[in-house]
């Protein structure tokens, strides 16, 4: 049990989680109509929802660390906030290709869906920063409730111009919809692991001011 928690086998549990997710999505099909595209879109897909739920995440532990005031609450929320950050950066680079490859433009401005994941990117990096800079135990909790709330709002409201809406989940190939679910386990377990791994890492950098 104490190998498991040791930080460098989560470290090499990370790689190998990372080369498993790039192995399927090379023996992953094409796509009649999208062609090799259609494998960067579930990596797109697994990302966003993964990007999501970390934001959900730190925002719940943040309100979890207001309650109960421990520690180690507030470690784990800063661990998931740069987690959910880093997953973002990887999904809004995922995005500019898919988008490019897909409509010939890296950014869609005109898509609502598209400002809103900058706006989150831009917010989400920018409150990373304070945190880090701030270094402080309630401020890093309630930034990250405010994350929480406001990356869901943000995608929540954005309604649908060119993006497909939910085009895996309405496809009518059931391999594809496997591949996807086993795409997007893979990448919420990798991001398990980044955030266990950063908590290993710097549990003790947070450090209430004097």
């Amino acid at each position: 049990m104490n190998r498991l928690l040791d930080s460098k086998y989560i470290a090499f549990s990370l790689a190998g989680l990372t080369a498993t997710v790039i192995f399927l999505l090379i023996i992953m099909p094409a796509e009649k109509d999208l062609g090799g595209v259609i494998k960067l879109v579930f990596l797109h897909g697994a990302l966003v929802q993964t990007g999501l739920l970390g934001f959900a995440a730190a925002g719940i532990l943040g309100l979890y660390y207001l309650i109960r005031k421990k520690e180690s609450i507030c470690s784990w929320c800063l661990a998931v906030q740069k987690t959910s950050v880093i997953l973002w950066i990887l999904y809004s680079l995922s995005s500019m290709v898919v988008t490019y490859m897909a409509w010939g433009v890296a950014v869609a401005w005109d898509e609502p869906r598209v400002r809103a994941s900058v706006n989150i990117l831009i917010v989400s990096m920018a409150f990373l920063i304070l945190t880090l800079w701030v270094h402080h135990k309630i401020f890093t909790a309630m930034i990250n409730i405010i994350m929480a709330l406001l990356a869901w709002f943000l995608v929540k409201r954005a309604v649908i111009v060119q993006h497909p809406f939910d085009p895996i989940g309405t496809s009518d190939s059931a391999a594809f919809k496997i591949y996807f679910i086993l795409v997007f386990v893979i990448v919420i377990l990798a991001a398990v692991q980044s955030v266990r791994w950063l908590y290993h890492k710097d549990k003790k950098l947070i450090k209430d001011k004097i």
